[in-house]
């Protein structure tokens, strides 16, 4: 049996939706492994920061979109938060822009 050409699109795009779910769960399985307090405050405060960063997407679609458009606005402000939430540099901005995407779709699913 042959794939289609719309059938490979749909399986790309659904490959894509699934590996970007990934890669904002384990933003938040991240922040449950650091063990220090102190660490962990300064993720959380740097998280806060940048919720305010992302772009006010109504879906998941856009979230997912938006994410997958590296090097922007989003990813300037999660460095600069990470930068104010820890100026030993100890957090990991690819921790944090993950953790906060996933909230976001967190807070997307509760408002639906």
């Amino acid at each position: 049996m042959h794939t289609s050409y719309q059938q490979a699109i749909e399986l790309a795009r659904r490959r894509r939706l699934a590996l970007t779910l990934r890669m904002w769960r384990s933003g938040e399985e991240a922040l449950g492994r650091v063990g220090r307090p102190e660490l962990r405050s300064g993720y959380e405060r740097a998280i806060a920061l940048s919720l305010g960063s992302l772009p006010s997407d109504s879906c998941m679609a856009s979230l997912v979109r938006h994410y997958c458009e590296r090097g922007g606005a989003v990813d300037d402000c999660v460095a600069a938060a990470c930068r104010a939430s820890d100026p030993q540099g100890q957090i990991v901005p690819g921790i944090v822009r993950n953790a906060v995407y996933w909230r976001r779709l967190q807070g997307l699913v509760q408002a639906a």
